[in-house]
């Protein structure tokens, strides 16, 4: 077992450092999280000959080189404070090649998701948080949203506790990843908005548009419908949820029998009402943005919408 906090309370970057070595993890010195190597992170060793060669004079702190190397990956969530003290993130915020701009805060974004496991986690210097996890083989580094969200894997570092401004919050073992961030960091790299942001990475299968379906669970959905159904079924099982996902796009990508395609959703969000996995009031909101995707509104109109909704969802209630 990874023991990160064994020396949580050392005052030398190097006895922290060779402390981690010893269970196997790439480390090497920082300072103000820049590597003090000649190779940047890829200098990260567990060799204890080749760490006492490295400038830990000079050192504040021990980074930690995530991904396969180490076995450990970090989900990097940052907060910005604007001119006006710290502004809570919206979904729909631009997008910054940088990182996340002032105003703008990680725990936003992450509370539209289901919640995370308990793991070991570290405070950083600006409020932000370090969840550590278990290496997820084939994923990579990426950032999520608006930027205040990020994925550190191979290629990346942390700076590990006591350094400045690092504290450790628990003891925590260090946990797999669930599913859903797994999903994220695992799913195909969208390069269409040119600023290194991942702006469809919120889940598996998504698109940028929700495309048809030949069977339920495997359509794609886009970012947003993804999370307003992650919010609508924080309960249920990931197989209801895919479940949710796949008659979303299919009755988002219907052309033809429009008004059959609604009653027949309509009746299936039902049974997912019925048995609480699915939210009714968001529910009704999903039939309503996917007859809005595929035009049924503007061919019958916001009434006859409304008249199936309620009626079929509040025949189970």
């Amino acid at each position: 077992m990874i023991d990160l906090v064994a020396a949580a309370n050392a005052g030398n970057p190097f006895i922290v450092a060779k402390t981690l070595a010893a269970q196997g993890l790439a480390v090497f010195p920082v300072r103000a999280k820049q590597p003090l190597t000649p190779n940047g992170v890829y200098s990260a060793t567990s060799d204890l000959a080749a760490l006492l060669r490295f400038d830990w004079r000079n050192a504040d702190g021990c980074g930690l080189a995530t991904g396969e190397v180490s076995g450990v990956d970090v989900l990097d969530v940052d907060v910005r404070e604007g001119d006006g003290g710290l502004v809570v993130g919206r979904e729909g915020s631009s997008f910054h090649p940088h990182g996340p701009a002032p105003g703008v805060s990680g725990f936003a974004a992450l509370a539209q998701m289901p919640a995370l496991p308990e793991t070991l986690t570290a405070q950083t210097p600006r409020n932000g948080r370090h969840f550590y996890f278990r290496h997820v083989p084939g994923g990579r580094s990426r950032k999520f949203w608006d930027g205040s969200v990020e994925w550190f894997s191979t290629g990346k570092l942390v700076v590990v506790p006591p350094a400045p401004g690092r504290t450790w919050t628990n003891e925590a073992e260090i946990a797999e990843a669930p599913a859903w961030l797994r999903a994220m960091v695992l799913a195909p790299r969208d390069r269409g908005n040119g600023h290194g942001v991942e702006r469809n990475s919120s889940g598996p299968q998504l698109a940028g548009s929700a495309s048809t379906s030949t069977g339920a669970g495997t359509g794609q959905v886009p970012r947003e419908i993804y999370l307003l159904i992650l919010c609508a079924m924080r309960k249920a099982p990931a197989q209801a949820q895919r479940r949710v996902q796949g008659l979303w796009a299919n009755l988002a990508g219907k052309c033809e029998l429009r008004n059959d395609g609604l009653n027949y959703t309509a009746w299936q969000f039902s049974q997912f009402v019925a048995t609480g996995d699915l939210d009714r009031e968001k529910a009704a909101k999903l039939l309503w943005l996917a007859r809005e995707s595929n035009g049924y509104l503007a061919k019958d109109g916001a009434d006859v919408v409304k008249e199936v909704i309620n009626r079929v969802l509040g025949e189970r209630e």
